[in-house]
C-alpha cells in the first residue's frame, strides 16, 4: 500500500507530528514527499506552470502561489505513483487527522474493485448520491460523490493520476475543485461516508500549503452574476428546504460535519 505525505521541509513540527500520529494509528509505511513552496516560485517558473488566460476563462477568481505550490505538489505524488509498480496510492497533506477506522476503510480500498479512474476522498464530502454504494463495513459507505473539496486524505488510481497530470500540465484553478474533473471525465470521484480523516485543528489554522487563498480577487464577470445568485437564492429558499429537494427529487444525501468517529 503505497502512502504518500506531503510536508513542506521548514515544517519540523508538522513533520514529527504526521510521523507519530501515522505510527499511533498503525498506519504505514509511509513516504514524505517535499512540498512545493509556491510564494519561493521565480516569476518564469510561475508562467511555466501556471495559466492566467485558462484561470480567466476557467475559474471565477484568480489563485495564489501558495495554491499553485499545493497543485504541484500533489502533482509530484502522482509522478511517484506512476513511476512506482502499484496500482494507487493513498495522499494525504501533513495536517490530516485518521481515526481509528482509518487504517481499515484504507486496507479495503484496495481490496475492492473501483472504476479504471477512481478518486476516493477519505475527507468530508458535503453532497453524495445515495446510490449506487458500497457497504465497505457496519458504519462506513462508499458513495458517488457530487459536491466536496479538501485534498488532505484521498486514494487515487494510476488511471486518474495519469489523467490529473495530462489535465494540469499547466494549473488555472484550485487543485481541490474535485466535481470538475469528475465532470469533465478526468476522474470518477468518489467518498466515503461518514469521513474517516479530518484535518488536525491547531495545525490546519495556519495552512501553509494553501496561503493565501481566499485573498485573491475575484474576476468581474463574477461580480457582475452575483445579483443573479443572490436572486436565486431567495427564489429557492431556505437552505433546508433546498437539501429536502435535492434528497428527494435528485437521490442526493447532505453529509453532516460531526467528527464523532474521531472523538
Amino acid at each position: 500500500m503505497k502512502i504518500f505525505v506531503i510536508n513542506l521541509e521548514r515544517d519540523i513540527e508538522r513533520k514529527e507530528y504526521i510521523i507519530n500520529h501515522f505510527q499511533e494509528n498503525g498506519v504505514g509505511p509511509i513516504e514524505l514527499v517535499t512540498a512545493v513552496d509556491g510564494n519561493n516560485l521565480s516569476t518564469q517558473e510561475i508562467e511555466t506552470y501556471y495559466s492566467e488566460q485558462e484561470n480567466k476563462t476557467k475559474f471565477y477568481r484568480s489563485i495564489s502561489r501558495g495554491e499553485i505550490g499545493c497543485a504541484l505538489s500533489h502533482l509530484h505524488c502522482y509522478k511517484y505513483l506512476l513511476n512506482s509498480k502499484e496500482d494507487g496510492a493513498f495522499i494525504f497533506e501533513d495536517d490530516c487527522r485518521l481515526n481509528k477506522y482509518s487504517k481499515e476503510i484504507m486496507r479495503r480500498l484496495t481490496n475492492i474493485q473501483l472504476s479504471e479512474k477512481a478518486l476516493v476522498l477519505l475527507t468530508y464530502a458535503s453532497h453524495f448520491y445515495k446510490k449506487p454504494k458500497i457497504q465497505l463495513n457496519s458504519i462506513y459507505t462508499l458513495y458517488k460523490t457530487k459536491k466536496a473539496f479538501r485534498s488532505h486524505g484521498y486514494y487515487i488510481t494510476r488511471k486518474a493520476a495519469e489523467n490529473m497530470l495530462h489535465e494540469l500540465k499547466q494549473i488555472h484553478k484550485p487543485f481541490d475543485q474535485w466535481r470538475d474533473y469528475d465532470q469533465d471525465n478526468v476522474i470518477d470521484l468518489y467518498n466515503v461516508a461518514p469521513f474517516c480523516v479530518s484535518k488536525k485543528r491547531n495545525l490546519s489554522e495556519k495552512s501553509n500549503l494553501n496561503h493565501g487563498r481566499h485573498q485573491q480577487q475575484q474576476h468581474f464577470t463574477r461580480h457582475r452574476l452575483k445579483p443573479l445568485e443572490n436572486f436565486l437564492k431567495l427564489f429557492l429558499g431556505s437552505k433546508s428546504f433546498r437539501h429536502k429537494i435535492q434528497g428527494a427529487v435528485l437521490g442526493i444525501h447532505i453529509q453532516s460535519k460531526t467528527e464523532k468517529h474521531f472523538e
